[in-house]
């Protein structure tokens, strides 16, 4: 299963990729030994230069091919050119310089300084090239590898199968975009995240659904259910009371007070 989870990936794909995997980490390895084993062979030359240099001794040939080599690398000229940087690789390599014109080394050099340049604005031009499409198809990988997307190709007619090919492999950016839109109405084919509610709305409906269940706080006694107010003044709560408990607060009463209440309630 894809990431979107909606497209599949053939096994045999999944193989390939894997097998190139091992066969480009072997190669990296290869190279990694014979670089080391020439490390290896070139600090030993220079260890015997060294040795000769210090008993007095005339530089063989071999030191100086050595030293030649190692002012043709000081200079930007490939290490490649002196191979394992044994003595014959050495004087193979120098011979080689020795034989080629000064524009050619300059050719060379120049050639070396402006490579990495040019990686660099093929890299910057990839990277815009695939942003532009992630944006519009964030789910571009699931689909190109996956085995609906094959089938579908496979379903159209011949000229129509080459140039979807065509785009696939070196199409332009809104050549890609136009061709996925095509697959996606052809079949219906949509991103399984598309479906679900982004997190932020998520959190705002349950931030909602959160603040509609809170409990509304009475304000008053009339609020609540079979509720009713209290009286507002004590001659109001005097005037509620039956004649039993009427008699009974009156008895603390000063007559005055009794006659005031009195009136007020008539």
């Amino acid at each position: 299963m894809a990431k979107d989870n909606v497209h599949t990936i053939p096994y045999q794909r999944l193989l390939d990729a894997r097998e190139g995997k091992q066969a480009a980490e072997a190669r990296e390895q290869e190279a990694l030994l014979k670089l080391q084993d020439a490390q290896k062979e070139l600090e030993a030359l220079r260890d015997k230069a060294q040795q000769r240099a210090d008993a007095g001794i005339a530089p063989t040939d071999a030191d100086k091919n050595l030293a030649a080599a190692e002012a043709a690398m000081d200079a930007g000229i490939d290490p490649d050119i002196f191979g394992d940087f044994s003595p014959e690789a050495l004087a193979k390599g120098v011979q080689s310089l020795i034989a080629k014109s000064a524009p050619a080394l300059l050719a060379d050099l120049v050639k070396q300084q402006v490579a990495p340049l040019q990686q660099k604005q093929q890299l910057t031009e990839q990277e815009a090239h695939a942003q532009a499409i992630y944006a519009k198809h964030p789910d571009l990988d699931s689909i190109i590898e996956s085995a609906e997307l094959d089938a579908w190709i496979e379903s159209q007619p011949g000229f129509a199968r080459s140039a979807y090919r065509s785009v696939m492999e070196k199409g332009t950016a809104a050549e890609v975009i136009e061709f996925i839109d095509t697959y996606k109405e052809a079949t219906g084919k949509t991103q399984a995240a598309a479906a679900a509610p982004a997190s932020a709305d998520v959190q705002a409906a349950a931030k909602q659904a959160v603040q509609a269940a809170k409990p509304t706080v009475p304000a008053s006694l009339s609020d609540l259910p079979g509720g009713r107010p209290g009286p507002a003044t004590g001659h109001e709560a005097l005037a509620n009371l039956g004649a039993v408990d009427l008699a009974e607060s009156l008895m603390d009463k000063s007559p005055d007070q009794i006659e005031a209440f009195l009136n007020r309630s008539v």
